[in-house]
């Protein structure tokens, strides 16, 4: 099962001890440090290392290095005074993974650092006497501490714009600590810093060729797939044929653990990518399954994300989910590896962005025109074309990337009165920022909202390790218009692994995926989706604009094809708060 963790820290003793009889007695958790003003729990076979004196812990997975790198099972002493000494910031710039650091210095104050990836969740709430860090809710809940109430306020931030990560959530006093940045508990006050920035790694260099650029990406991809490989006996890796799944298959290929791959297909030919999948399997001889989608798995009024602290995933997912679950547990699977944000990190934009970053770079040269060439060949655009559409960007003074929310089915009312800006630090971009690669790391910001995994309690640890702080790093160096080399989306990734994989599979144009499926899963759905939303919670908060829902999910008329996922959103969002609502979970520990 995936890692779990829960901290309590308090400036006082009193509650801590209380509290901490009473956790280890309720959630089954083991206590690894126990001091007058902390304790930390995590599950047995939490991943993990303490630091000397119980001035803290690492937890989660952690490696040296990028070169070669190891992964650092216990503290030596030189690491713990580094640790100690910059107020973990020495994990960030000397180390990578997925971890979540616990870090008491020498001045008695205590740290808490999210390394960059995300990829191990953290979650605080405040009391009066304490402050408690948790993995996941349902860690939370199972210690023993009150079921929150729903955040209605951050409901409609979410519903317009779900897949920007905020520090707040759905739940009441349960924030998030962002990723790469740290929380500083000196005595009752608590101060959130960011640590890292995607913008320190952002460099525009001329110099270096795209087959440099591929040679370094190829080399730093496949050490921190294998990295995250070696923790592990079994794999399942989700594939479909495309470019980010197969560059995992291919670096998982020959590892010590061993690798089999599930390809998911549905009725109607454009879900249906059994055919690559089964050419990269077969070129690198996989062991490949073969599912279905399947309508009967799919319950549209449970919510995939009741384990969140915030609407997330769809209804549709459900199906692949279950299959998953099977094979997990028919073939001893400890580890579900995902390419997911392969077209955030290797920089899959279709726009006339890269030409004005070369623009910006360069001047007006031959390079610039070799970029027009390529975005031609890449969107099917005229030269014309392009530069209708590019010209205001050109003359735009502005760098940083601006959040459009999304308001399609959302009350008027409500949003009228909505005033919070759509923002997050990372996308506060430098004044020289070239526009391309602002909207490169607003694609970087974006799968941040969307990375929340299966229940803690219940699967093997989702991997996503095209998400690696040196990968995303390696490629945030790399040039908007490198991406799109000769007509190609991600085309330094193509290069990079040119040699490792079919020639049908680096060359592939085509997209795939599930969407079909999701058509279907609301069309079957479409009367018990109508009473869900028109006479739901979400409704009768006013969130909803029920005279559009109303007309599109009329009977006689089609749905446009832009509305079936927003309906799908709009379906875990009233499934998710309905769950949250109507827990009976008794109040059993109150830190007052």
């Amino acid at each position: 099962m995936a890692t779990r963790f829960l901290a309590i820290i308090s400036s006082g003793t009193k509650a801590v001890e209380k509290a901490a009889a009473e956790i280890e007695a309720e959630s089954g958790l083991l206590r690894v440090i126990d001091t007058p003003d902390m304790a930390l729990f995590t599950d047995f076979a939490a991943h993990r290392f303490c630091l000397p004196d119980s001035r803290g812990a690492v937890i989660g997975d952690l490696f040296s290095g990028v070169a070669s790198p190891e992964r650092i099972r216990e503290s030596t002493p030189e690491l713990f005074q580094q640790i100690v000494r910059s107020r973990a910031q020495h994990l960030i710039d000397a180390c990578w993974g997925g971890y979540v650091a616990i870090v008491r210095d020498d001045e008695g104050e205590t740290h808490i650092l999210r390394d960059p990836s995300g990829a191990m969740p953290c979650y605080y709430l405040e009391t009066s006497s304490a402050t408690v860090i948790f993995s996941d809710v349902e860690t939370m809940l199972a210690a023993g501490f009150q079921v929150p109430e729903i955040d209605w306020s951050y409901m409609l931030r979410h519903l317009l714009a779900y897949d920007l990560r905020s520090p707040g959530t759905g739940l009441t006093g349960v924030k998030e600590l962002l990723a790469g940045f740290r929380l500083t508990l000196r005595g009752s006050a608590k101060v959130v810093t960011q640590r890292w920035s995607p913008w320190d790694h952002v460099c525009n260099d001329r110099t270096a060729t795209s087959q440099k650029a591929a040679t370094d990406l190829h080399e730093i991809v496949t050490t921190a797939v294998r990295a995250w490989a070696g923790s592990f006996s079994h794999i399942l890796l989700g594939v479909s044929g495309g470019l980010d799944s197969s560059i995992l298959a291919a670096c998982l290929t020959g590892q010590p653990a061993h690798l089999t791959c599930l390809t998911m297909a549905t009725d109607e030919a454009d879900g249906d990518e059994r055919r690559y999948a089964r050419i990269l399997s077969a070129a690198l001889d996989l062991t490949l399954l073969e599912r279905h989608h399947d309508l009967g798995k799919i319950d549209i009024t449970r919510s995939t994300a009741a384990h969140l602290p915030r609407p997330l995933l769809y209804a549709f997912g459900q199906s692949e989910h279950e299959a998953k679950f099977a094979i997990a547990r028919a073939h001893g699977i400890d580890a579900f590896f995902s390419g997911i944000g392969g077209d955030n990190v290797f920089c899959h934009m279709v726009s006339p962005s890269p030409i004005i970053d070369r623009l910006r770079a360069e001047g007006l040269g031959s390079g610039v025109f070799t970029t027009i060439d390529d975005i031609c060949r890449l969107t099917g655009c005229s030269f014309w074309e392009l530069a209708i559409a590019g010209i205001p960007r050109l003359m735009a003074k502005r760098s940083s990337y601006r959040w459009e929310a999304n308001t399609r089915f959302i009350n008027r009312a409500a949003v009228s009165d909505f005033t919070e800006v759509f923002t997050h630090p990372w996308l506060d971009a430098p004044v020289d920022a070239l526009p391309g690669k602002a909207a490169h790391v607003a694609m970087l910001t974006r799968i941040q909202g969307t990375i929340d995994g299966f229940s803690r309690l219940e699967a093997p640890p989702q991997i996503n390790p095209l998400l690696s702080q040196p990968i995303v790093e390696a490629c945030l160096h790399i040039p908007t218009w490198q991406w799109c080399e000769g007509g190609q989306n991600r085309s330094v990734a193509r290069l990079a692994f040119r040699e490792d994989l079919p020639a049908r599979i680096v060359n592939r144009r085509s997209k795939g995926g599930p969407d079909s499926f999701a058509f279907d899963v609301i069309e079957a759905n479409r009367a018990l989706l109508r009473e869900q939303l028109l006479e739901g919670v979400l409704a009768q908060r006013g969130l909803l604009d029920l005279k559009a829902l109303e007309n599109c999910l009329d009977a006689r008329r089609w749905i446009q094809r832009d509305d079936y996922v927003r309906l799908s959103a709009l379906a875990e969002a009233e499934a998710w708060v309905r769950h949250w609502a109507g827990l009976g979970y008794p109040l059993k520990l109150a830190l007052a």
